[in-house]
C-alpha cells in the first residue's frame, strides 16, 4: 500500500512509496516481473527485492523507468523553480550580481 508522502516523509517512506508505484505501473501495462527484466535488463532477482523493499540502485531505477517510458518525471527533478512574481526576478537578479569585481 502507498503511504502518504510528506515533506517530512523519510527516505525508507519514499523509497517504498516508489516501489509500490513502480510495481502498480508494471500491472498496469499488464507486465509480469519477468517481463518488466527482459525490458529493462535488471535482473529479475533485483526486481523482486526492489518491490519488497524499496532499495535499487539508481541506474537500475532508471532503466526501469525507462522501460516503462517514464523518465520524464525523473528528468524534471530540481529544475529551478519558476518565477512566479516580479518580486522573485528582481531577487534573482540581485543574487547573481557580481561582487566585489570589477564594473
Amino acid at each position: 500500500m502507498d503511504k502518504m508522502l510528506s515533506i517530512k516523509s523519510s527516505p525508507r517512506v519514499i523509497l517504498e512509496s516508489l516501489s509500490f508505484r513502480c510495481k502498480e505501473e508494471r500491472l498496469r501495462l499488464g507486465w509480469r516481473l519477468q517481463d518488466l527484466a527482459d525490458r529493462s535488463g535488471v535482473k529479475l532477482g533485483t526486481l523482486k527485492h526492489f518491490e519488497k523493499t524499496g532499495e535499487i540502485s539508481l541506474e537500475r531505477f532508471l532503466m526501469i523507468l525507462s522501460s516503462m517510458g517514464r523518465t520524464l518525471e525523473v528528468q524534471s527533478l530540481l529544475l529551478p523553480p519558476e518565477i512566479q512574481r516580479i518580486s522573485e526576478l528582481d531577487q534573482l537578479k540581485r543574487k547573481r550580481g557580481v561582487r566585489g569585481g570589477i564594473r
